[in-house]
């Protein structure tokens, strides 16, 4: 696994191959939405990894809240790289004459 995840209560409902495997999945999906930044790379990860793993135990107590909670920080953090990052921003040629 590349991130280290905080949130044990998620965490112990999956194996580490489980785990190994929604990581990777998480990975290519931020990939292909064109985050680079190292940063919101591995926030939107994470927030992706605990939103799988409360979409499939759904049905215990607290995980709704839990999902809504990681999907706004998955949303926000995508957002954020799309904005803030620096592959973002756009270079202007200045003329030095």
């Amino acid at each position: 696994m590349q991130y280290r995840y905080e949130d044990a209560f998620l965490v112990k409902k999956v194996s580490e191959e489980e785990l190994g495997q929604i990581e990777l999945a998480a990975i290519e999906e931020a990939q292909k939405l064109g985050i680079t930044d190292a940063y919101y790379m591995e926030r939107y990860v994470k927030a992706r990894v605990y939103v799988e793993i409360a979409q499939r135990h759904i049905e215990a107590d607290g995980m709704k809240e839990k999902l809504d909670v990681y999907k706004d920080e998955m949303d926000r953090y995508y957002r954020f790289s799309q904005t803030n990052s620096p592959s973002n921003i756009a270079t202007i040629p200045v003329a030095r004459g």
